[in-house]
């Protein structure tokens, strides 16, 4: 299959990528929440997590505490939550482990208690997103392969009439 008919093919084939990337994500996604201290770790669908330090610094009049997570195998993460003098609650800066294989989300769910080293860490591990993307791909190469061919099928048709 050529043109058009391939081009549609291919589409299709991304959008199947899309849909079992976004199957997987949303079913299969695992949850853990942990108390740690510096050294102290956990793990959640496999993957070893430990917390390596605190920082917790004044960047103008807002407050950011952030967090150094390791996540065996793929490195240190630095999720943060910052406290905001004009609004109410901290907002939270989570940090994404990605892959293909799947997506570590490791978010902090509180600011520290004053003078103190402990952390909530919330870590979601949503499987297979990275096939999401891939299949938004794929979709965007099947339209061009569907759009292109066409081009010059009435590029040649012209040439034929003017010959």
């Amino acid at each position: 299959a050529t043109g058009r008919a391939g081009g549609g093919m291919v589409a299709h084939i991304g959008v199947s990528l899309l849909a079992f990337g976004f199957i997987a994500s949303t079913s299969f996604s695992e949850e853990g929440e942990f108390q740690l201290r510096p050294g102290e770790g956990g793990s959640v669908a496999g993957h070893q997590i430990r917390f390596v330090e605190l920082t917790d610094e004044m960047d103008g009049p807002n407050r950011v505490v952030r967090a150094q997570i390791e996540v065996e195998g793929r490195g240190v993460y630095a999720p943060a939550i910052t406290q905001y003098p004009t609004f109410g609650r901290p907002i939270a800066t989570p940090s994404v482990a990605t892959s293909l294989v799947d997506d570590v989300y490791l978010s902090l769910v509180a600011i520290p208690e004053e003078n103190s080293d402990v952390v909530v860490v919330r870590v979601l591990v949503e499987p297979l997103v990275g096939w999401i993307w891939v299949g938004g791909f794929v979709i965007a190469a099947g339209t061009v392969l569907a759009i292109v061919p066409e081009r010059r099928k009435r590029h040649s048709e012209l040439e034929d009439a003017l010959a």
